[in-house]
């Protein structure tokens, strides 16, 4: 949202009582940027009228009521010459709100009136005029502001409605919806009375923000740190409506604040209404909104791209849909919506790039094939990975006939160490390769300073050529990898967690590593794939996954050490889920996630 500007209050506050008050201040922007202060007089039917009318200079200029009160029905008219009705808004109410409406270059304001459909709700007015726009919707809890995007907004109990005034899409750059909120979960009237009698007096006095997650656990169990009896749930429906066309979505993560990020990739119209209801009795409070249309997207810089030119002999186009593959800039999502979203609408038809949204630094590469996918990334598989080959950069002709995965990830350290490596040895690398370079670059996952050396976060990649309930699972996999590459405390903790293991657990989960083909004498990859199979699936899910299925994967393969498997299984079948709730603490601390629920939003299948 762009921040208001020239609102000097005290210029401008009029000390008045109500909508009744007879003169206002107008404020507009002169030369040099200097506020021009006019006054509005009410007349005998209730608008509020300039001497002299004023012109709007520029588009992205919009005409701004600010007030307190109010609401019940109320609507802002703002007047052009002669009493004509220019554009008109409904006032949601607010201890002190904004409301923005947009205008056009060369409109001629000459005033405005409110009209209200329902007797009582003082409206206190405090201040008019003409600024650079506000889009969107903020609402800080002392102040909420409705900008030129947001037509209109409505509260009924827990629900929140905005009509939506959309910008115009293009065909190659789409839009996007950013939404903040803080979600509460259910709790009793005895949850309540307990987290009442065991607060201090300093604790209540300090309460005058909303409470981060941790420190809303911390209120509620304020024996002990977070855990899986104690993390509460929230789940939130988002609908979207246009015309007789709708789609909703469902959210669920533990209690909080979040930010999710919808696309034309993912809503089939664009959408004039949301709706954002809580579900099983808990509560949400919306913060902020959005809609815009996206950016054009960064070319590669002129090097980069001579460089892809002599070796593909095509130019860089600029990145239209079916052009070279300059991507750059990644769509924030969570990983749910990067397995909902639309092939079709990517930006470009190889592949489309994201971010993770609740860690920006881990970029996340939907190809739409395994052979895109393996363009880009089965060599850096061998060089990081794969037992007999790591730190070897291995020509295609040598990896031709083996088998990369399915799904990759890697690290800032993994990365920089690649590209260094081929740059010494001169290795060419495919054009593919060069490009991923190029986008490591430019989102700081490595940083070239005479030698390429780590930046932070990493990269990981899912294919549209596995199944969807692959893709789901594989997705899961690796954004726990992202995770482990992205919080260094969580790292720690998963390192302490595989310390705590017996010498027998830690055979086992060595030979299911040399079954997958990783290099099990790499410290590093055993701990980030010990918790990374722990938590790709839901905590219900894990002795099935190791004591029957990986179980029998292993004995299969190695018929020689079935006797001590079945042993080790027969003899302590609890210790998988035990290390899945040790580690979750851990996780749930650091990162307010569970196991098992890296993927937050989902279509919502409504009854």
């Amino acid at each position: 949202m762009k921040s208001p500007v020239l609102l000097l209050l005290l210029a401008l506050i009029l000390v008045g009582c109500d909508a009744g008050q007879a003169v206002l201040s107008f404020a507009t922007i002169g030369e040099g940027e200097r506020v021009v202060l006019r006054r509005l007089v009410a007349d005998e039917l209730g608008n509020y009228l300039l001497k002299e009318p004023v012109l709007v200079i520029r588009n992205d200029q919009a005409f701004y009521l600010r007030y307190r009160g109010g609401g019940l029905g109320s609507t802002l008219r703002v007047l052009g010459q002669e009493g004509r009705e220019l554009t008109a808004k409904d006032l949601p109410y607010g201890a002190e709100a904004m409301v923005y409406l947009p205008m056009k270059r060369g409109q001629t304001v000459q005033g405005f009136r409110i009209d209200s459909r329902t007797a009582g709700g003082r409206l206190e007015l405090l201040e008019a005029g003409i600024a650079d726009t506000v889009s969107g919707f903020q609402n800080s809890g002392r102040l909420l502001i409705a900008g030129t995007t947001v037509a209109g907004v409505h509260r009924d109990g827990g629900v929140a409605e905005l009509a939506v005034a959309a910008p115009i899409a293009t065909e190659t750059s789409g839009w996007q919806i950013a939404i903040g909120m803080e979600t509460r979960a259910p709790f009793s009237s005895a949850d309540f009375r307990l987290r009442e009698a065991l607060a201090t007096p300093v604790e209540i006095a300090n309460r005058t923000d909303p409470a981060t997650p941790s420190q809303a656990a911390n209120l509620a169990h304020p024996g002990g740190p977070l855990s899986r009896t104690s993390a509460q749930r929230t789940s939130i429906l988002i609908h979207l409506r246009s015309g007789d066309q709708g789609v909703s979505f469902r959210h669920t993560a533990l209690a909080g604040k979040h930010r999710l990020f919808l696309y034309h990739g993912l809503i089939p119209f664009t959408p004039e209404s949301l709706r954002i209801e809580p579900t099983g009795g808990g509560a949400v409070w919306l913060e902020s909104f959005e809609i815009f249309s996206l950016p054009q997207d960064r070319a590669m810089d002129s090097a980069a791209s001579a460089d892809w030119q002599e070796q593909t002999g095509v130019e860089v186009s600029g990145g239209s849909r079916g052009s070279t593959p300059v991507l750059l800039d990644p769509l924030p999502a969570d990983p749910g919506a990067v397995l909902l979203y639309d092939p079709t609408a990517w930006r470009q038809p190889d592949y489309e790039l994201f971010a993770w949204s609740r860690f920006p630094d881990i970029l996340i590469m939907d190809t739409a094939s395994y052979q895109v996918q393996s363009r880009y990334f089965k060599r850096l598989a061998f060089f990081v990975e794969k037992r007999g080959y790591r730190g070897r950069l291995v020509s295609n002709q040598e990896f031709a006939g083996l088998h990369g995965f399915n799904a990759h990830d890697y690290r800032a350290e993994d990365l920089a160490r690649f590209f260094q490596t081929a740059r010494e040895e001169l290795f060419a690398l495919n054009p593919e390769e060069e490009h991923l370079k190029q986008i490591l670059l430019a989102n700081g996952i490595i940083r070239d300073e005479g030698v390429i050396n780590p930046g932070k976060g990493g990269i990981l990649s899912i294919s549209r050529s596995s199944y969807p309930i692959l893709r789901r699972h594989l997705l899961t996999h690796e954004c726990w990898h992202g995770l482990f590459f992205s919080q260094p405390e969580f790292r720690k903790a998963s390192f302490e967690a595989w310390d705590r293991l017996s010498e027998r657990e830690r055979d086992f989960w060595r030979l299911l590593f040399r079954w997958v083909g990783y290099d099990t004498e790499d410290p590093y990859l055993a701990v980030n794939e010990y918790q990374a199979y722990l938590f790709q699936q839901p905590r219900a899910e894990v002795p099935y996954y190791f004591t029957v299925l990986t179980a029998a994967r292993l004995i299969s393969s190695y018929p020689d050490q079935a006797v001590w498997i079945g042993e080790f299984i027969r003899s302590d079948p609890d210790s998988f889920t035990r290390a899945f709730d040790r580690l979750e603490t851990d996780l749930l601390r650091i990162a307010g996630m569970e196991g098992g629920r890296a993927i937050e939003f989902e279509l919502a299948e409504l009854k």
